[in-house]
């Protein structure tokens, strides 16, 4: 089987692997592939610093159920927030130190930002399966050890969605 998904301004080649234990697409933009609907994946403990008026790393992916901690090492306050739905929190204004923690419970993409310096912005890509790539531009992906059947198939190329598919890996 082989088709074609239109994410945002993304053209993504996906095709059924003769194997049933790989996905393979090619992502014309950077982004995030993942498989969903195949089995469970722990929670782990991540942490983005506030440094310089900058959130490091700019950019995550975590499995369901994962705590991000926000330590601030600047010498001035932050308020880090999102209006993400499913996954919207404010945990207000705080200075220097370890900072708070939030737990993601919903897959899907988080816009995290600071109220106090508008040029700050992270992304967080939380997802519910145990496959999970980064990908550049024109980069083909390879994902193996799928599980034959039909699972979700998510790209991620900016914006506030994914795109998704269904794929029948046989």
């Amino acid at each position: 089987m082989r088709f074609s998904v239109l994410a945002g301004a993304a053209l993504i080649f996906i095709a059924a692997p003769a194997s049933a234990a790989t996905y393979t697409a090619v992502v014309t933009t950077p982004g995030v592939v993942w498989v969903t609907d195949v089995a469970p994946v722990p929670a782990m403990g991540v942490a983005i610093h506030q440094t310089m008026k900058a959130f490091v790393p700019a950019f995550a992916i975590v499995p369901v159920g994962t705590a991000i901690a926000f330590p601030n090492d600047d010498a001035f306050y932050h308020s880090v927030y999102s209006d993400s739905p499913g996954n919207a929190f404010d945990i207000g204004l705080y200075d220097t130190g370890p900072g708070k923690s939030v737990r993601f419970d919903v897959p899907g993409i988080v816009d995290i930002h600071c109220h106090v310096h508008g040029t700050m912005h992270a992304v967080v890509v939380v997802v519910d399966g145990p496959y999970a790539q980064t990908t550049t531009p024109n980069e083909r992906v390879r994902i193996e050890g799928i599980s034959p059947g039909r699972h979700l198939v998510h790209t991620w190329t900016g914006g506030p969605v994914a795109a998704t598919t269904t794929v029948d890996f046989r």
